[in-house]
């Protein structure tokens, strides 16, 4: 997928944003940029790439019955551009201000919408948990993911010496990945 990336999304990349304090007593930050997943990374830096339109994009490559249910399902969508990650072909969008991707199966079906959040809109529940089972990391990223079944959220997370990736169940966090700094 790098190939398909932006010219300058290494720029993007090295951004640097201050990070803000969620809960001093844990030591919580959010709005840490850095090595975002190329996937999501796109999803925070397509509009710095792609000049404003609206309505308009490429969709070279994507079939059509994909193409058409997007037009559908986001009809007010601008800023579009897509790629094909792990056999789903991404629509990276904004709408209403907020920059939104959507994975399509190849027959057309929309099976996930995403979007980067920041913790205060995270379920107090699920925070709480955050909180409490890391209190040693700071978030980095926190996305938004909706499907049939509902809403779920993907963090990663950093501690002095490692760097997880956990997602939210009901009411707890489950570590998915977890990797040495």
């Amino acid at each position: 997928m790098a190939g398909l990336l932006p010219p300058n999304v290494s720029a993007c990349q090295k951004e640097v944003v201050e990070c803000v304090p969620i809960s001093k007593s844990h030591g919580f930050r959010l709005n840490c940029l850095g090595s975002l997943p190329r996937q999501l990374l796109r999803q925070h830096c397509v509009s710095e790439a792609t000049p404003s339109s609206t309505n308009t994009f490429a969709s070279d490559g994507i079939s059509n019955p994909i193409v058409q249910s997007f037009i559908t399902t986001f009809n007010d969508a601008k800023d579009i551009s897509w790629d094909e990650y792990n056999g789903f072909s991404v629509a990276t969008f904004v709408q209403n201000g907020v920059k939104r991707s959507a994975y399509y199966d190849q027959d057309g079906n929309l099976v996930v919408v995403g979007k980067q959040v920041e913790a205060h809109t995270l379920p107090l529940e699920l925070k709480t948990k955050l909180e409490a089972s890391f209190p040693e990391y700071s978030i980095m990223y926190l996305f938004e993911m909706e499907d049939a079944n509902g809403k779920s959220y993907y963090a990663t997370i950093a501690s002095d010496k490692k760097i997880k990736i956990i997602k939210s169940g009901s009411k707890k966090w489950k570590s998915l990945r977890t990797k040495k700094k």
